[in-house]
């Protein structure tokens, strides 16, 4: 796949946010590798917000392609997000409404069903 230069317009203050990350992240040894990056981490989310209105996955990748692509870049903020204490709260409880989650859901009630019976049997004179 080649690449075609575009004469991009950027902030001045979104090009001084870039240079300081990059002493963060020293796997983009120059400004353009950075900014590819930031680019290509903006574009998948467009991507995901798109197939969340109900479109088709507008590169010509699958929608299993793109959360693959997607999630190892994403995944990081929600786990920073998360740490915040500011996700919604059925994403904090991985339960982000997505279909297929309530077999899941079945059985962590049942783990605490058998953790809440085990304790039970402990008695309280410990408390």
């Amino acid at each position: 796949m080649g690449r075609i230069n575009k004469g991009l317009r950027l902030p001045q203050d979104l090009l001084a946010r870039a240079a300081h990350l990059r002493s963060y992240h020293p796997e983009y040894e120059t400004e353009a590798a950075m900014l590819n990056a930031m680019l290509y981490r903006g574009l998948l989310i467009l991507e995901v917000e798109a197939l969340l209105g109900g479109g088709a996955p507008p590169s010509g990748y699958t929608t299993q392609q793109i959360v693959a692509m997607a999630l190892p870049k994403i995944l990081p903020a929600l786990q920073f997000m998360m740490k915040m204490g500011v996700l919604p709260l059925p994403i904090a409880a991985g339960n982000g409404g997505a279909e297929g989650n309530n077999e899941r859901v079945e059985a962590e009630e049942a783990i605490d069903m058998q953790t809440s019976e085990e304790l039970g049997r402990l008695g309280s004179h410990f408390l």
